[in-house]
């Protein structure tokens, strides 16, 4: 099974598809403990815009976004080959891996992807990024989650393409601008529009956002609201 995470998180605002989503029931397989269990997925996708917080609003937000193994609760966040399966199959089993049975699905993928080592950078950021998206309480819930996306950003945000590194950067504007960190909001969105080359998306989304700064807590500004350049 080819994981849908990471690109769909690279590709949030690609041109919008002509058929809406129809959900479709999928088996897979744990590739640790052979369990197999059943997901939703879907053959197409429509997108139709995002929110203040820049999570893609679609035709197929039903689907399983990141599928969980039920007994060992191992996220796939990537494809485990056969002749990979053996450090994971270790891990679930260790203390350090039962620390992390509590937390939300995509912020427990990222510590797997952590431990079994991720060169790039790029599957721990675009984890970080799904559970800011997705997993939003539980993202909030914990300051350290915040700090960890910023220093991924910051370790592997020029590995990205323009276009990928703009969204993250106003992303991670966002993220900052709920936690009150003002000053810094502004300053990664300022990135989030030189990167992009002045592009009127973001242009248009760095105005919505200054006028969010400040109050945050006004239903216009709520992570959930439709953004309309």
């Amino acid at each position: 099974m080819k994981h849908r995470l990471l690109l769909a998180a690279s590709s949030l605002f690609l041109a919008t598809a002509v058929h809406a989503g129809i959900p479709v029931e999928e088996d897979i397989t744990c590739p640790v403990g052979g369990e197999t269990f059943t997901i939703v997925s879907t053959m197409s996708c429509s997108s139709m815009g995002a929110t203040m917080s820049l999570r893609p609003i679609t035709s197929c937000d039903f689907v399983t976004r990141l599928p969980v193994c039920p007994s060992n609760g191992l996220p796939l966040f990537k494809d485990f080959p056969a002749d990979e399966v053996a450090r994971p199959e270790r891990y679930v089993q260790t203390p350090d891996y039962a620390a992390l049975r509590d937390l939300a699905p995509a912020l427990r993928a990222y510590h797997v992807a952590k431990f079994l080592g991720d060169e790039t950078g790029h599957e721990r950021l675009w984890l970080l990024i799904d559970a800011a998206l997705y997993d939003a309480p539980a993202f909030r819930s914990d300051p350290a989650n915040l700090d960890l996306l910023l220093a991924e950003a910051t370790a592997t945000g020029d590995k990205l393409h323009a276009d990928q590194r703009a969204h993250v950067f106003a992303i991670i504007a966002y993220q900052l601008a709920l936690a009150g960190l003002d000053d810094e909001a502004r300053s990664w969105m300022s990135d989030a529009v030189r990167v992009s080359d002045d592009d009127e998306f973001f242009a248009s989304y760095r105005r919505a956002l200054e006028q969010c700064i400040g109050q945050m807590s006004s239903e216009a500004c709520a992570p959930d609201t439709p953004f309309s350049p």
